[in-house]
Formats: structure tokens, sequence, C-alpha cells
């Protein structure tokens, strides 16, 4: 009786350390398609900050008054750099928070393109607005 209550006990605790094996592997193979997600989009952010500078930049040229862009402005602008940045990163952070919800990753991630593309034009229309406003006053 208490050989098999060792035995029942032994295959007990080797089936939870296989199960907990498993489920180690599963949330490996989860993070990896998180990671991969998550580069995706990193290998894009200079591209967006570049658009976004671009965007920044061209009204001042348009208007002649480059060198204002150089004075008491650049400490707003840097904040702004840092905002945009920051909802760059609700973009991917967005679609984990789906693909948590929908276990879906595959299906978020071929959306990207187009997630990518909105969000930057998005971004880039406001900035060449607002940096279009502030150039003429200056």
């Amino acid at each position: 009786m208490i050989v098999l209550d060792r035995i029942r006990l032994i295959g007990l605790q080797y089936f939870f350390i296989m199960k907990d094996l498993l489920t180690l592997r599963e949330a490996e193979e989860k993070l990896s398609e998180i990671r991969n997600y998550v580069k995706w989009w990193e290998n894009k952010r200079l591209w967006f900050n570049l658009a976004v500078f671009v965007a920044g930049v061209v009204p001042f040229l348009i208007h002649g008054n480059i060198l204002n862009l150089f004075s008491l402005i650049l400490i707003p602008i840097g904040f702004y750099a840092v905002a945009i940045n920051v909802c760059y990163c609700a973009g991917w952070g967005l679609g984990i928070l789906i693909w948590n919800y929908t276990a879906h990753i595959k299906n978020i991630a071929r959306a990207n393109w187009f997630f990518f593309l909105i969000g930057t034009g998005f971004s880039t229309l406001f900035t060449f607005v607002g940096s279009y406003s502030i150039s003429e006053f200056m």
C-alpha cells in the first residue's frame, strides 16, 4: 500500500513537472511572437520620426523663417517628439492587447502595414498643419 501511494505520488509529480515544462515552452513561444511583433514596429520607428520631422520643418521652409525653428520653440518641439513617440508605442501596445484577448497575433500582424501607414499619415498631417500655423505667426 505504501509503495503504491509512493508510485502515485511520483507519477503525479512527474505529471506536474511535464505540465509545467509544456506551459513554459508555450510561454516562450508566445514571448518570441511578441518580441517579433514589437521588433517589426520598432524597425519602422526611424521612418515614422523622419516623416514627422520633415512635416514639421517644411512649413518653416515654405515661409522662409527656418531660423525661428531654432529658438525657444525647441522646448515644445522636444515635448511633442516625446509625445508622438509614446503614441507610436500605442500601435504595437494595442496590437498586443488585442492579441491577448483574441490569441491571433498572426492576423493582427497582417494589418501592421495598414496601421503603420494610417498612423504615420495622420501624425504627419497633424504635425504639418500645426507647424504651418505656428510658422505663419513667426
